[in-house]
């Protein structure tokens, strides 16, 4: 694990196997695919940033950069290309020396280029004026603080939306004044750019103009606040029986439009803030009357969901646009009821934006993940580091192809000899180059590869092992306001099928199946399908790498570096990823939504959540298993599922702090006990985004089934209870022990 961890340090990347099978046969041999995640702004402020000029392979069908596995002969001021094996000339700068990027320190490096941002870092917050008034009150009061605190070179927009849309022409002086339209009415852009007065002969100063009577610089911050605080809820509610008339495909429409024309070559970010669904104009969710009720899971697989085809291939059309111009679109939602987040945030993830899912705006959860979003200052979160209008591209030595790319981008149809043919992909895949919107320290991308390569590939007579080398190269806007280029080279060796194991990340395997299936579901397969898939790669890879006697279940084993492979993956199957009942489609777009983002780590605690026990004899808690043996009423269990933080109060202990036990003096062990928890808990918020929902509950209380939802039901009735420590889990799902002992007799006999 160290050495994974290492090449995670130095280049933000994690490989499943870290030495790569050799043939195609051997690929195919080891059940799963090459996979890594990788994060391109992986170490934003310490990565080295080369002055040299870029040097580029001049083999068109390359292009690969220079890097340190490249062969530079100083002699003859010439440099082979790992992965095409072209000669090129070196910069006319180098002069007996070797470049920077060939130091093997620099297999990650980032270069400046001349290229500026033509515009300023361009907020546009997008209101839902059918809020209730408080909680109307309660998010301006948030976007306040945040633009507050945006840096003075920021310009901001603002638009509202109910059954009509505004876009408030802040610049102008002598009253609140705003561009309307039809929340109802389908625009096209050139509509909307005409309506704004961007008329294909308008000159670029009288642009400029109109551009600056709908955004204007944060440094007139009262300004904006002005207007903000003008801006009141919808006093004509709906007729009995009706939903308010909310036109949120056309604010949508129109913020985007209004970007593409006026904001595009720079950092944009539309903030759309929505207590309710659309239900006027396209991208409408349901119809206005309440006796049609929003759709569910079920009527999205039977069909009978009456507008979700229609809006989610308007969001998605929109999100192609966003995407290809460069533009982040964030959710928030403060709502109890569904919005259309599986419709809606389409455009999240095809523009790396983010979604925040309330019950209100007026929550501390949503208040402090709005802050946190918009922040300058935060080191992990926020727009500190956040780039923009990145393109990801891969390169890769001749015996490896790309078979996809599974996160927050869409394709750009780039043809190169990197990728894979059609029925190899998975995910993103048919390209070598992804559009990603918006990239930061919390952005990671899984990528696919397959060694198509028939024999063995011969080392160079410079090594004594043959490599696989890959090249991420990134260009993306820095938050400096200078385009800059981030290349991470990474080599591994190759080996046959039956001496990888030693070099498999277990973890980084089960990220990228995670991510595999949550791509499937996401695009339509049911989720018994799905399963179906999942059960069969875990057998053959049990099957290929387990040991075992023929008709003995109980000699079954794996080896130490891939026992907890198929723990991962029995979670996976019972998690609200795969299994959708009891959550709404929002929700599960949402939990979908953080999967597809989030780095190795983040994945599993998702996947296979972490839980720690804390007892008299151990205050400062200690790892125990996810399972209903776990539970004992001298216990306090703090379980993080990423979404959920959870503190659970075994019987004993909560009579104990009810008695009031913790307030004597003569008892503060029992305090100290009390307050180790919230202490962890404290040092688990400081950094995660969005903030997971606290959860505070006892042993046999109705909160309690937060916490059980997630364990092994080891003991599924009173009978098994009596036999062993812990508590009733009462499901129908099988438990990990019963799970394995199929596992184990499909795999011996596969």
């Amino acid at each position: 694990m160290e050495l994974f961890e290492q090449f995670e340090e130095q280049d933000g990347v994690r490989f499943n196997w870290n030495v790569f099978p050799s043939t195609s046969r051997d690929a195919k041999d080891v059940v799963l695919p090459i996979s890594c995640v990788y994060n391109p702004r992986h170490k934003a402020q310490t990565v080295p940033v080369v002055q040299d000029t870029i040097a580029i392979c001049g083999n068109k069908d390359c292009g690969s950069i220079l890097n340190p596995y490249c062969h530079v002969d100083l002699a003859s001021q010439t440099w082979t290309c790992r992965l095409c094996m072209s000669r090129n000339r070196l910069m006319s700068s180098v002069a007996g020396q070797l470049p920077p990027a060939c130091d093997p320190a620099n297999s990650t490096v980032e270069y400046n280029t001349a290229r500026t941002a033509a515009t300023p870092p361009a907020f546009l917050f997008v209101l839902d004026t059918n809020a209730e008034p408080e909680e109307l009150e309660s998010l301006k009061d948030s976007l306040t603080q945040v633009i507050d605190q945006l840096p003075e070179h920021c310009i901001v927009g603002l638009l509202s939306f109910g059954s009509s849309v505004q876009f408030y022409q802040l610049g102008y002086p002598h009253c609140l004044r705003s561009l309307v339209f039809n929340g109802a009415k389908s625009y096209a852009a050139k509509e909307i750019e005409e309506a704004f007065g961007y008329n294909g002969g308008v000159p670029g100063n009288r642009r400029m103009e109109i551009t600056n009577q709908f955004l204007i610089p944060q440094t007139e911050s009262f300004a904006i606040v002005d207007a903000l605080q003008q801006i009141k809820a919808n006093k004509i509610g709906p007729k009995e029986g009706d939903r308010f008339a909310r036109g949120t495909g056309t604010a949508i429409n129109v913020a985007l439009s209004f970007a593409e024309t006026a904001l595009n070559q720079g950092f944009v970010r539309i903030g759309v803030f929505t207590a309710g669904p659309a239900t006027i104009g396209p991208g409408k969710i349901v119809d206005m009357p309440l006796k049609e009720p929003i759709r569910g899971h079920h009527d999205i697989q039977n069909g009978s969901a009456l507008h979700h085809k229609a809006a989610a291939k308007y969001y998605g059309e929109l999100g192609t646009r966003a995407a290809a111009g460069g533009f982040a679109v964030d959710l928030i939602v403060g709502s109890y009821d569904q919005v259309g987040v599986a419709e809606i945030g389409t455009l999240s993830h095809q523009t790396g934006g983010v979604i925040i899912l309330s019950d209100s705006f007026t929550t501390s959860i949503c208040k402090e993940s709005i802050r946190r979003h918009y922040s300058f200052g935060d080191e992990n979160v926020g727009m500190a580091h956040a780039g923009a209008r990145a393109v990801v591209e891969v390169k890769t030595s001749s015996e490896l192809k790309c078979q996809g790319m599974i996160g927050h981008g869409v394709s750009l149809a780039k043809r190169s000899k990197a990728f894979a043919s059609e029925d190899k992909y998975i995910g993103i895949g048919q390209t070598c180059a992804w559009s990603l919107a918006s990239i930061s320290p919390k952005s990671n991308y899984c990528f696919y590869f397959l060694n198509t390569a028939e024999t063995p590939t011969l080392p160079p007579s410079n090594q004594s092992v043959a490599t696989g080398v890959i090249q991420i190269i990134t260009h993306y806007l820095h938050p400096s306001g200078v385009f800059r280029v981030r290349v991470s080279t990474l080599a591994r060796n190759f080996g046959p099928a039956h001496g990888l194991l030693p070099y498999f990340d277990q973890e980084a395997a089960a990220t990228a199946v995670s991510r595999e299936t949550a791509f499937r579901m996401q695009h339509g397969e049911s989720a018994d399908d799905t399963i179906r898939w999942l059960d069969t790669v875990l057998v053959k890879f049990c099957n290929k790498f387990g040991e075992f006697r023929k008709g003995d279940t109980r000699s079954f084993r794996l080896p130490p570096n891939c026992t907890m492979l198929p723990q991962f993956l029995f979670h996976l199957r019972r998690s609200q990823f795969v299994q959708t009942f009891n959550n709404s489609p929002d929700e599960t777009a949402y939990y979908w939504h953080y999967l597809l983002a989030e780095n190795v780590y983040s994945t599993i605690v998702m996947i296979n959540p972490a839980l720690l026990a804390f007892e008299l004899d151990a205050p400062e808690g200690i790892p125990v298993l996810l399972d209903s043996i776990s539970v004992t009423s001298e216990r306090i269990l703090l379980l993080d599922t990423f979404f959920h933080v959870i503190i659970f109060h075994g019987e004993t202990v909560a009579a104990w702090r009810n008695a009031g036990y913790h307030e004597q003096e003569e008892y503060g062990n029992i305090a100290e006990l009390l307050d180790a928890p919230k202490e962890e808990v404290r040092e688990l918020l400081s950094d995660r985004f969005p903030l997971p929902r606290y959860i505070n509950c006892d042993q046999g209380g109705s909160q309690a089934r937060f916490l059980l939802a997630k364990l092994n039901p080891t003991t599924q009735s009173m009978d098994m209870a009596g036999a062993a420590p812990g508590t009733v889990v009462l499901t129908d799902d099988a438990s990990l022990q019963t799970f394995m002992e199929s596992l184990c007799k499909l795999a011996m006999n596969l």
